[in-house]
């Protein structure tokens, strides 16, 4: 916990808190706090069971005991991603930040689309969906996340996560691009409405994508026939 708060600014966390409306969930219970540093513990230390990440992260209620692990699952969901979400943004920030960017040149990121197995369950198969194969539908219920990292510090700089039945280009649409950069884009994001709108959205923001192979021999067709 403590070498987290050298990471993780508690006044971040209120902020967050602050900023979705989520300061007020009552104390005589999990506080609202401590519920995200639960999250993150969770994320952390994802094979250990609940009980165990309370005990990692050195979790207390004014020195007691915290109560049973039904009363963190719902304090967990009463919390929502909204104000992970807020976090999640002021880290991005305020990490980046510890990368030194050269103001003369621009920024190289990197935009690509992965997918995770989630715990297969009935509502998680409603909720998130799956793959098909010519077998059938795969044996798990899927997430799919779309990522934006920087290319020189492999920093993850902002992620949008959907069921399996949203496309990356739908996804991709929510990022949060920045000024004075050159974005990488596989032949997925090929759409003019897309890349009007991400270039569009704020300063000097470029982007550069592979062309499919059958468009890069008309253009040199096409620039033979121009130059002779």
């Amino acid at each position: 916990m403590t070498e987290l708060g050298a990471l993780i600014d508690p006044l971040w966390i209120e902020q967050a808190l602050h900023a979705s409306g989520k300061a007020s969930i009552r104390r005589r219970k999990l506080p609202a706090d401590h519920a995200i540093w639960l999250v993150i513990g969770l994320a952390l230390f994802r094979h250990m069971p609940m009980w165990q990440v309370v005990q990692e992260m050195a979790l207390t209620l004014e020195g007691q005991e915290l109560p049973a692990p039904s009363s963190s699952v719902q304090v967990r969901q009463r919390l929502g991603s909204q104000p992970l979400e807020h976090l999640f943004a002021l880290l991005t920030q305020a990490w980046g930040r510890s990368h030194p960017v050269h103001e003369e040149r621009l920024r190289v990121l990197a935009v690509d689309g992965v997918v995770w197995s989630a715990p297969n369950s009935a509502d998680n198969r409603q909720v998130l969906g799956s793959g098909q194969t010519q077998y059938g539908p795969q044996p798990w219920p899927m997430v799919r996340a779309v990522c934006l990292l920087d290319t020189d510090s492999h920093e993850l700089l902002d992620a949008q996560l959907g069921d399996y039945t949203q496309g990356e280009l739908t996804l991709a649409a929510g990022l949060r691009g920045l000024d004075h950069s050159i974005t990488l884009f596989d032949r997925a994001y090929f759409s003019a409405a897309f890349l009007l709108d991400w270039q569009g959205a704020g300063e000097q923001r470029h982007w550069l994508m592979r062309p499919e192979t059958t468009c890069a021999m008309k253009s040199c067709n096409v620039w033979a026939r121009v130059t002779g």
